[in-house]
C-alpha cells in the first residue's frame, strides 16, 4: 500500500481531529452537564454530570453496576422529557427494571399510566448482534437525528430531542474481533466504531455511554484494565471504572445483602483522575452511598 493510500485509509477510520484551545474551551463552556442520577459520581468524578457531545466509557466486571448506571441515566433523561436510544448487543435492556427506576424516582408515575407509557415511548431500543449492525444504527442516528431505518422505527419530527445514547455492551460485539482467531480487519472495525460513536456524540450534542468489561485482577483489589485493545484505549472522552466493594449501608442503615460499590474516574479530557465515589444499587437505580 502506498503512503497516499495508507493516509487515506487512516482518514476514513480516524477523521482528523484538529482544534485550537480557544475552540475547545468555548465548547466546554457551551455544553450541558446532564445528571447520571448518582450524586457522588456526578459531583466527585464528573464535575457535574455527563457532558453532552462526549463519549463516556463505563467499565467494570460483571455485577459492578454498568447497566444499572446506564438505566439510571436513561431514567433521568426520560424525566427531562427527552428521548433515549439504547443499542442492545446482549439482551441486557429491561423495560420492567426501567419502569421500577422511573417510579422510584417519581412516585406519582405509579398511578399515572399515561405519563409512564409516554416516557417508555421515548425509548428507542435497537438490538444489534455484531459491530456492523451497531455501525448501521449509529449511521442512521447521525444521518437523521432519530434512528436507523433498519433497526429503529423513525419518529415524527415533533418528538422531543435525543438526550442520551447507550451502547450496552462493547465486549459482545467487539471482543470477537480481537480474539485469538481474530479477523484481519478487527482493529480497523473497532477504530471505525470508536470514530462513529464520537461523531454521533459531537454532531447530536448528546452524551454517549458505552459499557465495557474489565480484564485482569478485579474484585476488591486493584490491577487489570478495560477490555478491548489499544485501538479503543483513546476513544472515550472519559472513562469510569466501577467495581463491587464490600457489604455496606443502604440509606444510612446496615442492610444484609446491600453492597457498596466504588466508582473511579480513570481518565478524562476535562477532569483529573479521581477515586472513592461510593454508590449502592436500589429501587431508584444507582444512588450515592451514605
Amino acid at each position: 500500500m502506498t503512503l497516499t493510500r495508507l493516509a487515506g485509509s487512516w482518514q476514513v477510520e480516524w477523521p482528523t481531529l484538529t482544534f485550537n484551545a480557544r475552540d475547545l474551551f468555548a465548547e466546554l463552556r457551551a455544553s450541558r452537564l446532564l445528571p447520571t442520577g448518582c450524586s457522588s459520581i456526578d459531583a466527585e468524578l464528573l464535575r457535574g454530570g455527563l457532558r453532552e457531545g462526549h463519549l463516556i466509557e463505563i467499565c467494570g466486571e460483571p455485577a459492578s453496576g454498568k447497566t444499572q448506571l446506564c438505566l439510571t441515566a436513561a431514567a433521568q433523561t426520560l424525566l427531562r422529557g427527552e428521548r433515549v436510544a439504547w443499542i442492545d448487543t446482549g439482551a441486557s435492556f429491561s423495560a420492567a427494571r426501567l419502569i421500577d427506576v422511573l417510579c422510584a424516582l417519581r412516585p406519582p408515575l405509579q398511578a399515572d399510566h399515561a405519563q409512564l407509557e409516554a416516557a417508555l415511548g421515548r425509548v428507542l431500543v435497537a438490538p444489534a448482534r455484531d459491530v456492523h449492525a451497531v455501525l448501521d444504527v449509529l449511521g442512521g442516528l447521525l444521518a437523521s437525528g432519530d434512528a436507523s431505518a433498519a433497526a429503529i422505527e423513525p419518529l415524527p419530527p415533533q418528538n422531543p430531542r435525543l438526550g442520551l445514547v447507550v451502547l450496552d455492551a462493547l465486549p459482545g460485539i467487539a471482543g470477537p474481533l480481537l480474539g485469538v482467531a481474530r479477523q484481519a480487519q478487527g482493529p480497523a472495525l473497532l477504530a471505525r466504531l470508536a470514530a462513529a460513536l464520537r461523531a454521533l456524540a459531537a454532531a447530536r450534542r448528546v452524551p454517549v455511554l458505552a459499557a465495557n468489561g474489565w480484564v485482569g485482577s478485579g474484585g476488591g483489589g486493584g490491577g487489570g484494565r478495560p477490555a478491548l485493545s489499544e485501538a479503543w484505549r483513546a476513544a472515550p472522552h472519559a472513562r469510569l471504572r466501577l467495581r463491587l466493594g464490600d457489604a455496606g449501608r443502604c440509606g444510612g442503615v446496615a442492610v444484609p445483602g446491600c453492597w457498596r460499590h466504588e466508582a473511579a474516574l480513570l481518565g478524562s479530557s476535562h477532569a483529573p483522575p479521581a477515586a472513592g465515589a461510593g454508590f449502592v444499587i436500589g429501587a431508584a437505580g444507582v444512588a450515592a452511598a451514605r
